[in-house]
């Protein structure tokens, strides 16, 4: 972890997910990550997925894909 982030870390009671958060921001502070916005009507992996977000009242972890992700998964390494 970034020493900027540790600083800030101890000096505050953050949310559970902040050390994400600033761990983030320190990476685009020092240039060392590109993020790149792509329309999710171009990425139909995302947006399958942040569809199955939005209807799951709580966090989910999956060992495989979920129903309906993996053909579009094939689909998607085949079009590259």
């Amino acid at each position: 972890m970034a020493k900027g982030v540790q600083h800030n870390l101890e000096n505050a009671s953050l949310h559970v997910y902040a050390y994400v958060v600033l761990e983030i921001s320190d990476a685009l502070h020092h240039g060392t990550v590109n993020l790149v916005h792509i329309l999710r009507e171009h990425n139909i992996c995302a947006d399958f997925m942040a569809k199955e977000a939005s209807y799951s009242a709580c966090s989910a972890h999956w060992t495989r894909p979920p129903t309906g992700l993996e053909s579009l998964l094939l689909g998607d390494n085949l079009a590259s």
